[in-house]
């Protein structure tokens, strides 16, 4: 989740027994929602709920370089409230998903480690060639040009394969 200002993100959950001696940086504009009544609204749901009203959020947001919402965007959102009991039940699937997602994302990111591993393995170092694979450059073996810009939805998976700037940008890093 980004904040308006592209910071940290603007909506945490942070839970607290009471007596609460939770202490945390408050920057301007920092608003602190407390459920007035527990059995009513579910603090985690409404954590849920005020993370996807980000985006009417982010419509409302005013300021110049460093956007900030008004204290009334808050107090006058609209929210659903079902039983405390269906609220928990969200709750609870909600997050599992965001679990199970995480999970997924490390999963990715080993995967990625390892077809990278893989690679070196088979193919070696390119700034070392330890294999001694012999090297070409990309003219003798490519008819290499510029082509009229090619919108996406021009684009296909057959055909003749090309690289965009911003496809050898993401090389580079």
């Amino acid at each position: 989740m980004e904040n308006l200002t592209g910071g940290t993100p603007p909506v945490r959950y942070l839970p607290c027994v009471v007596p609460c001696k939770l202490y945390f940086d408050a920057y301007q504009r920092t608003y602190i929602i407390e459920s007035m009544d527990k059995t009513f609204l579910d603090v985690q749901y409404l954590y849920f709920f005020m993370d996807k009203y980000l985006e009417t959020l982010r419509s409302q947001s005013i300021g110049g370089v460093i956007k900030y919402i008004k204290l009334g965007n808050l107090t006058e959102a609209d929210i659903f409230i079902p039983s405390i009991e269906r609220q928990r039940e969200i709750v609870q699937i909600l997050r599992k998903s965001r679990e199970l997602i995480s999970l997924r994302k490390q999963q990715l990111a080993k995967l990625d480690e390892l077809v990278k591993a893989r690679f070196v393995e088979m193919f070696g170092d390119f700034e070392v060639n330890p294999k001694e694979f012999p090297v070409y450059h990309l003219c003798e073996l490519c008819d290499v040009g510029s082509s009229k810009r090619i919108y996406q939805e021009e684009q296909s998976i057959s055909g003749i394969p090309f690289l965009k700037v911003a496809d050898l940008n993401e090389l580079i890093d």
